[in-house]
């Protein structure tokens, strides 16, 4: 990641944070990050030289319909007068991570074997929370058939498997 990139993340969150907004720009970002991901086409037209950073701005403010933070219309203000646009994904990237920990959000998976309740997730959420000690965790879930039963919860720094699969795995060592 450019550290210029890196640069203008840092310097938002500590904004957000410093004016109470980093929960509401965490959600803007998100929302930014998945129209970059998802339209290919966009993201090639903010990276390209040939384009005006003028109409890179307008773009953005029409397909971001709703109203934008301030912050984060005063980012696509900055980079349009310095014509940085092509660093608006590293930006919300870092900007993400940034805001992530210092709103103590951590990323867990669980995979099964089949769907889960409600409950359920909602005990995984809190084992989650117990382990790592932040009170908001993204869940996300994934089935997996071939764990057979069970299931597997990870996060960024550890990973519980209590699969049917995991078990046969361990056994199959054991017996080597």
């Amino acid at each position: 990641m450019e550290k210029a990139a890196l640069r203008y993340a840092q310097a938002l969150a500590e904004l957000a944070q410093s004016e109470g907004s980093s929960v509401s720009l965490l959600l803007e970002m998100r929302l930014v990050h998945q129209l970059c991901s998802k339209d290919v086409s966009l993201s090639h037209f903010l990276s390209n030289p040939l384009v005006e950073a003028k109409k890179k701005h307008r773009l953005l403010q029409t397909v971001l319909t709703t109203d934008l933070q301030p912050l984060t219309q005063k980012l696509l203000d900055l980079l349009a007068q310095r014509n940085r646009f092509k660093l608006l994904p590293a930006i919300i990237e870092a900007l993400i991570s940034q805001l992530e920990q210092r709103l103590n959000v951590v990323h867990a998976r669980v995979y099964t074997a089949c769907r889960l309740s409600q409950e359920l997730l909602e005990e995984f959420r809190g084992v989650v929370r117990t382990v790592s000690g932040c009170q908001e965790v993204e869940m996300a879930v994934e089935i997996y058939p071939s764990l057979l039963g069970g299931y597997v919860l990870q996060t960024d720094t550890w990973r519980l498997d209590n699969s049917v699969l995991g078990r046969l795995n361990m056994v199959r060592k054991s017996c080597k």
